[in-house]
């Protein structure tokens, strides 16, 4: 989902029961087209990526807003996640707001204020759209995070508040959860060999872990 705005209609749109809400067809049925077409249509100079599994508190484009106004530097800003979930998703819901889980995503373990790599429901400045491009269309997957990757490499900074509150629902089974990082995972390394660097450190993580559990098997043997 796209949320922005005061924007104005955009063609083949239907008028929803809000006067500044439109909804729009989405031809390609992936994410990125969709928000590029939000982006394409928006009038603000202020535009907020929000996804369908997330509920935001009532002051969180408020607070997002009175930070970019603060900063010529800063281009996006964003808040802290609380996992909202069910049954077997809380031991899921545990490990992605632990740093075991999740590494430096701080907008999911919810320990830092400051300036950060990424945001999940990002509140950006029209303005770094127009300078480094919209979402990425090839990418069915990770095309905020890629995003985001321009968008400091193109030197603005991305602000992470944590008075700034919004609620996640993660995904409630196993299953569901492994399709979804499996997507992350494929979509990353399609990310790196586009940008020939690594977009992300933390991304080396599961790597060392998984060679430092055969290297600990192998001694046990021996």
């Amino acid at each position: 989902c796209l949320f922005f705005l005061m924007i104005r209609r955009p063609p083949r749109s239907t008028l929803l029961p809000y006067t500044t809400l439109f909804r729009s067809r989405n031809e390609d049925r992936t994410t990125p087209f969709a928000l590029n077409l939000g982006i394409n249509n928006a009038a603000s100079n202020i535009i907020m990526i929000l996804g369908a599994h997330a509920e935001i508190s009532p002051d969180y484009i408020s607070k997002c807003v009175s930070v970019l106004n603060n900063s010529n530097e800063i281009g996006c800003v964003g808040g802290i996640l609380e996992n909202i979930t069910s049954g077997s998703g809380n031991a899921i819901s545990l490990a992605m707001s632990s740093f075991f889980g999740v590494g430096n995503a701080f907008f999911r373990t919810g320990n830092k204020d400051g300036y950060v790599d990424t945001v999940a429901f990002g509140v950006y400045k029209k303005e770094v759209f127009e300078k480094v491009g919209l979402f990425d269309e090839e990418l069915i997957r990770n095309q905020d995070d890629e995003l985001n990757f321009r968008v400091t490499k193109a030197g603005y900074k991305i602000y992470l508040s944590q008075e700034i509150k919004a609620r996640y629902h993660v995904r409630a089974s196993f299953r569901k959860l492994f399709k979804q990082y499996f997507q992350y995972g494929y979509w990353k390394v399609y990310v790196n060999k586009k940008h020939k660097t690594l977009t992300t450190i933390r991304q080396l993580a599961p790597l060392f872990f998984v060679l430092f559990c055969l290297s600990g098997d192998r001694k046990s043997v021996v």
